[in-house]
């Protein structure tokens, strides 16, 4: 699905220039198909958890891989926002929640490891999307760069999911990578996954605190999507600018590699931090020269894994799965709205004062917050921890 969803972006500034469109308008189809997917969670959690998984998901990559398809033959902004209503309201059972719902019911064992690997391959097709991509639309036109990507989609995605996906180990007469060991070591019963041991939170404090790091995550992933606009603004050429998505995406593969296998290990609390403070050290980069700005669009992408890896690790952890599903399909919700406004939001940043600055200071400034309260948590459960 990255080879969708991860590359509208390089479409905006050629659609603007033969249609004559504004930046923002463009971009707010980014923004709707966020929000629509958003308002569906809550329906398609049920649906994911209780209905025929390879007919819903077969459905919804039809849906989605056909509605981006005829993006290609569009004139008007009314049909993008049409498209965008359609892509959220599939994408809701592609993207948000099937991969921690499902993967949390094959592993218990290397649970992170394995939505570190899975997310990754959304990174790995965005980074070859978007070059791609941008040379069909250099060579062929933004049109045919559509009908492209679309097919490549369908056709990776749809045999996938209709003959190889099943919904629970239990299908194939199986149990979770680890529950033989859990089963063993509690004497007959399975051991559930338990909260973060030694640190102490009250509900109230424990959800705003998720709730903030959902936000600032998904926020600062939004910039994501204009970066070949940021790129363009700052002299480099459509196809140079396009390259700042696939470094983006390279730091999200790499990214969701390191940081779901290092929550394992180290760990969910110390990976978060280090997930925080990469992007904001790349939106602080990009206040400087040329050079700078590829090692931060590569630095900015890790925004991706902290907000697709780490936090339904850090969730699953604070609540036990029994409450994950619920709190998950929430924190998703309020997070894509944000992520839904943040295009509109950058865009008028840039509208109002003719450069990306505030977009980056403000970015910069929400992840300086989120690593700061991470350093105060896992402050916390040290002291708690040699107590």
């Amino acid at each position: 699905m990255g080879l969708i969803q991860n590359s509208c972006g390089i479409f905006y500034q050629p659609i603007c220039r033969e249609l004559g469109f504004k930046l923002s308008s463009v971009a707010l189809y980014a923004s709707l198909r966020a929000l629509a997917g958003c308002l569906l969670l809550p329906v398609s959690t049920h649906l994911i958890r209780k209905g025929n998984l390879r007919a819903l998901l077969s459905g919804a990559v039809l849906c989605f891989a056909l509605s981006n398809f005829l993006m290609g033959t569009f004139t008007q902004l009314w049909q993008w926002y049409l498209a965008a209503v359609t892509q959220g309201i599939a994408s809701s059972f592609l993207v948000f929640v099937t991969t921690p719902i499902l993967l949390g019911n094959w592993f218990k064992k290397h649970l992170g490891f394995s939505i570190g690997l899975s997310s990754a391959f959304s990174g790995i097709f965005g980074m070859v999307a978007n070059p791609l991509g941008s040379w069909i639309i250099e060579n062929f036109g933004w049109r045919v760069a559509y009908f492209a990507l679309s097919v490549l989609c369908g056709a990776l995605v749809l045999p996938f999911v209709l003959f190889v996906i099943r919904k629970t180990p239990e299908e194939m007469g199986l149990v979770r990578l680890g529950e033989e060991e859990s089963i063993s070591c509690a004497g007959g019963v399975p051991e559930e996954e338990t909260e973060i041991r030694g640190l102490h939170l009250s509900p109230a404090v424990c959800l705003t605190v998720v709730l903030l790091l959902v936000l600032v995550s998904m926020i600062t992933m939004g910039f994501t999507q204009i970066l070949p606009s940021f790129g363009e603004s700052r002299g480099l050429s459509p196809t140079a600018a396009s390259m700042l998505v696939s470094l983006s995406m390279l730091g999200n593969t790499v990214g969701k590699f390191s940081m779901g296998a290092g929550s394992d290990r180290f760990g969910v609390l110390r990976v978060a931090v280090v997930a925080f403070f990469l992007p904001l050290l790349g939106f602080v980069l990009m206040l400087f020269g040329t050079p700078a700005v590829y090692a931060a669009a590569f630095l900015s992408g890790m925004s991706m894994p902290a907000a697709m890896v780490v936090m339904p690790i850090l969730i699953r952890n604070l609540y036990g799965a029994f409450r994950y599903e619920k709190v998950y399909s929430f924190t998703t919700l309020v997070g894509n709205t944000a992520w839904a406004f943040s295009g509109p939001l950058f865009g008028y940043f840039y509208e109002t004062t003719g450069n990306y600055r505030s977009s980056i200071l403000f970015c910069a400034g929400i992840l300086f917050t989120a690593v700061g309260i991470l350093v105060l948590l896992a402050r916390r459960l040290r002291l708690q921890k040699r107590n």
